[in-house]
């Protein structure tokens, strides 16, 4: 999947306030995920019969996910720009809108792959 691919699927899981959290990568039952969580559901990570070789490790450093944190750098000056975007998705004040904006900016910066 390119990543334009990836980011738009792991949007749509999110797209519904309550399929996101905050705190952990998705449920026990993989009905809600974090940012990240989303990706690593779309690239087959949470699921034994994957042929998916990738791990959370490869999600974390994943082009997908650097798509994210450059669109949080974006939104957020101010941002560790060496943390992914685990922490803007749990900060406590964060919003689902503002979660959803980013993946928006993220996708726009992945279509110019």
């Amino acid at each position: 999947m390119k990543n334009v691919e990836i980011l738009t699927a792991a949007r749509d899981l999110l797209n519904d306030p309550a399929k996101w959290m905050k705190g952990d990568f998705c449920n026990m039952d993989r009905t809600c995920f974090c940012g990240l969580g989303a990706i690593a559901e779309v690239q087959g990570v949470f699921d034994p019969d994957s042929l998916n070789a990738m791990t959370v490790s490869d999600v974390l450093e994943s082009k997908a996910a650097d798509y994210l944190r450059q669109a949080v750098l974006e939104i957020d000056p101010h941002h560790d720009k060496g943390h992914t975007f685990a922490p803007f998705n749990d900060a406590p004040h964060r919003t689902h809108a503002e979660v959803i904006n980013a993946f928006d900016i993220a996708i726009e910066k992945a279509k110019g792959e």
